[in-house]
Order: structure tokens, then C-alpha cells, then sequence
């Protein structure tokens, strides 16, 4: 009787459909000034090409900034693409282009993957200079690397801002489609480097620059993974961007000596990049190479993998509802089949209760299991920050006292998000509303005598606000903090 069903279910199985759902992806670039769509398929030796590329102009009121302003203006436009290239998919993968977003490393120890999450959340809620309520995280593992003979994995965390996605899914919706993957550019930018053949296998740790419309996007991967990116304005001298990206490999060897930047990856135009790419090669003597591939961003997120680094949490994969009727018989067939053999051999009840034994059973290890497993991840966290406050504690270290120091110079638009100690050098990292402010807060804690030894790192715009970062190497005792 066994040998007749499985024989029923080979003939079944090979008369079947193949499940295939990913023949054909699409991505789609949110800018500006244009959406940019295209389409990807299978080809014979399963490789993806590139079948469709549309460019499409939008009225420069629907996005701005990196955020979705009229999100129903956008869904029409993107229906009326795809009505218009004969796009016939109900999902796609996208980015929207200057999106804000917060990237940050963070090492774990090792621990159940379900437990990652929640871990990961917890110590980016202490970093990340606003309420994590607003924002949804995605990570990646890196690597694993040892601190002090103990195995650690290495995570990037990205968090987005959840109102932004929420524009952007109804955009969506309006136009009758549902969303696989939510990147980033740099991201994308990456991928579509890599989609190109371009990438050296040999460099861990790549720079990759891009142009938008007024600003310069510099991002730094490490093993394919993102850990750093920002947008700053720039004019039209091409000496000016030479000098910026400079500016950006030096102050990150700096301050990563161990992990220094191997290869920069400019992305546009050959003619445009040639001066640059001779002097950033001169200046300091690394690898520079220009990378002309259209549509690059587009096509990387389209080739992109769903994985934990996906920022659109709420998509459900319907299988079912997308099976054809073929399918969906053949599997009823199945299941009736299985039914009869249970049935025939008269213990379908007997076998249910061994079922749902053996169910409750695996229900009640797997809880302990998940509870131990928490433990120990929180014991773990408890004891990396013990560890932290005695370090500070040595080295003397009063985070109150520099605080207090600095309030009196602080003018009202300045923000102080991050106080972070590195080789007997503190850096301050802060927002303010202009550059004015920035040097009047200098100029106060130089006045300081508490404060000997502060200058500025660097000061960029972004969002609306200027970024800045001041390294303070000494700092005098008398009442104030020592180190």
C-alpha cells in the first residue's frame, strides 16, 4: 500500500508546475527629479540580465530631501510606468535616494539567532541619538573577530525611520504593487557594483563614491557589508570633491588603524572622475578605480537577496495565492492521498494524539531553551558594560563633569549626541542649526581652561542641520575631569 502512494505522489510531483516565483525582478530608484525602473530575468545559463530600463521625470514637489511628500502622486506616476513598459510583477524591491538613516557596529557574542534581534535592538537604543519607537532596524553579520580570547560576531545595524518607509509602502499601494525588499542607496550602489563585475575580490574594506544632484554620497563597505555613510553638499569644482574624498580616507585611517581603507570605487562617468582619480592616487598612494555602469543603484537593488537586512518588515509571502490551478490540484491530491493511507490503516486518531503530544512536549523545551538562552545573552550585556564603567572609572573619566564644562559654552540649536573616548582623545558629536553656532560653541570651549586642547574634526550639512565632530586631547584637572 506505501509503495502504490509514494508511486501516486512521483507521478503527481513530475506532472506539477515548478514553483518559480523570482524568474523576473524589478527595482525601482525613488528620486527627485526621476524614478528610474528596471527589470531583470532569468536568462539560459541563469544568470540575471538587464531586459528593461525606464527613466521617468517627476515633478520635483513629490520627493524632497529623502522623504515621500505626496505619496498618492507617486503611486499614479509609478502605475502609469509600469502600464507603460508592460511591467506585469505585483512586488518590487526599491530604495528611495538621500533617505536618512543611522548605521552603527555592534559585537555580540554568540547566541541563538532569534535571540540576535532583540540583543542588537537593545544596544543600538543606546548609541543611536533618537526614540528606537520611531525607528525600524535592519543588520547584517560581518565577521567574527576576538576581544580578550572571546569569539564575537559582528553586526551593522541600519535604522530608518519608520514614517519615512510607511510613505513610500502607500506610494505602493496606490500603485498596485507590493513591496519584496526596502534598501538603501549605498546599499544598492554596492550591489550594483557588484552586479557589474567590477568589484575586487581581494579588498575587504571598500570605499564607493557616487554624485546626486547636489550632493556627494561617500559610503565604506567591509566585506560587502555597509558600516558608514553620509551626504555632503558640494559645489561644481572638481577639486572640491577630490579634496572631500581625501579628507574622508584620511580621517577614517585615522581613527581606524586597523582597518583601513584598501580600494576607492568612484561611480559615474570616466571623463568626469579622471583628474580626481589621479589625484586621490598621487595623494595617497591607493587603489582608485572608476566604475561606469548606468543605472548601477537601480539594478543592484532589483539583483539584491532578501535577507535580515531588509527595512520592510510587514510583507507576508502569499505562496499560495499565487500558485497557478494546476499547482493547487496537484497539492489537493496529494493531501487527499496521505488522508486515504491514514484512514486504510484505521489509526488516524491514535496517531493525532501522539501528534499533539509530542507538540506540547517540544513547545515546553523550546521555551526553556529560548528562556536560557536570554539569559544568557543579558548576562553577557550586563557584564560588557560592567566592564565599560570600570575602564572609564581607571582612566578617570567623569562624563557628569565634562558635561557641566560644556553646558555654559553650549548656544541653544546645538545638540550633544555622543561623547566617545579613543586613545586619550575624546570626540564630541553634535548637531546644530548653522555653522555659526558650531563656531561659537568652539570658540567657548577653547576659552575654557578646563578645555586645553579642542578643535574641529569636521562640520557638514545634513537634513537641515549641520553635523560636527570636535577632538578635545587634553583635558586640565583643577575640578574639572581628567584623562
Amino acid at each position: 500500500m506505501m509503495k502504490k502512494l509514494i508511486a501516486s505522489i512521483k507521478k503527481i510531483a513530475i506532472k506539477m508546475p515548478k514553483l518559480d516565483l523570482s524568474k523576473t525582478k524589478v527595482g525601482i530608484q525613488l528620486g527627485e527629479r526621476a524614478i528610474k525602473v528596471v527589470v531583470l530575468k532569468k536568462g539560459k545559463n541563469k544568470s540575471w540580465e538587464v531586459v528593461k530600463e525606464i527613466v521617468e521625470p517627476i515633478s520635483e514637489d513629490i520627493i524632497k530631501g529623502g522623504k515621500v511628500l505626496q505619496p498618492e502622486l507617486l503611486g499614479l506616476k509609478i502605475r502609469e510606468i509600469f502600464r507603460d513598459g508592460e511591467i506585469n510583477v505585483k512586488k518590487a524591491a526599491l530604495f528611495l535616494e538621500e533617505m536618512l538613516f543611522f548605521t552603527r557596529q555592534i559585537n555580540l557574542p554568540k547566541m541563538p539567532k532569534k535571540e540576535v534581534e532583540t540583543s542588537l535592538h537593545y544596544k543600538a537604543q543606546l548609541d543611536i541619538p533618537d526614540d528606537m519607537k520611531k525607528l525600524t532596524l535592519s543588520y547584517s553579520l560581518i565577521n567574527t573577530v576576538e576581544e580578550e580570547g572571546i569569539a564575537r560576531n559582528k553586526y551593522v545595524v541600519i535604522a530608518a525611520y519608520k514614517e519615512q518607509i510607511k510613505q513610500v509602502v502607500s506610494a505602493l499601494k496606490t500603485a498596485g504593487l507590493s513591496i519584496s525588499m526596502f534598501g538603501t542607496e549605498p546599499d544598492a550602489v554596492y550591489e550594483g557594483i557588484k552586479f557589474s563585475g567590477a568589484l575586487s575580490e581581494d579588498k575587504e574594506l571598500i570605499m564607493a563614491v557616487k554624485m546626486l544632484n547636489n550632493r556627494m554620497m561617500i559610503a565604506i563597505y567591509d566585506n560587502g557589508k555597509l558600516i558608514y555613510s553620509r551626504y555632503t553638499p558640494f559645489g561644481f569644482d572638481s577639486e572640491e570633491w577630490g579634496a572631500e574624498i581625501e579628507r574622508s580616507i584620511v580621517s577614517w585611517d585615522r581613527t581606524h588603524v586597523q582597518s583601513r581603507i584598501q580600494e576607492v570605487l568612484l561611480l559615474g562617468d570616466k571623463e568626469r572622475w579622471s583628474m580626481i582619480k589621479e589625484s586621490i592616487k598621487s595623494s595617497l598612494e591607493i587603489d582608485v578605480r572608476v566604475v561606469s555602469f548606468p543605472n548601477a543603484p537601480c539594478i543592484g537593488i532589483a539583483s539584491k537577496e532578501l535577507g535580515s537586512d531588509n527595512l520592510y518588515k510587514e510583507q507576508s509571502l502569499q505562496i499560495t495565492s499565487e500558485m497557478s490551478s494546476s499547482t493547487k490540484i496537484a497539492i489537493t491530491a496529494i493531501i487527499v492521498l496521505l488522508f486515504g493511507f491514514i484512514f486504510v490503516q484505521g489509526q488516524s486518531m491514535q496517531l493525532k494524539k501522539d501528534i499533539n503530544l509530542l507538540e506540547k512536549n517540544i513547545a515546553s523545551a523550546s521555551e526553556t531553551v529560548a528562556l536560557l538562552d536570554r539569559e544568557i545573552a543579558v548576562r553577557a550585556l550586563l557584564s560588557e558594560l560592567t566592564e565599560v564603567q570600570l575602564n572609564l572609572a581607571d582612566e578617570h573619566i567623569d562624563i557628569i563633569s565634562i558635561i557641566n564644562r560644556m553646558t555654559p559654552h553650549q548656544p541653544a540649536s546645538v545638540r550633544i549626541s555622543q561623547l566617545s573616548f579613543s586613545s586619550n582623545q575624546l570626540n564630541v558629536t553634535g548637531t546644530a542649526a548653522n555653522q555659526v553656532d558650531v563656531i561659537a560653541f568652539l570658540k567657548g570651549l577653547q576659552s575654557d581652561p578646563y578645555f586645553s586642547v579642542i578643535k574641529l574634526n569636521h562640520a557638514t550639512r545634513s537634513d537641515e542641520v549641520v553635523q560636527f565632530v570636535f577632538e578635545v586631547n587634553e583635558v586640565r584637572s583643577g575640578g574639572g575631569p581628567e584623562y
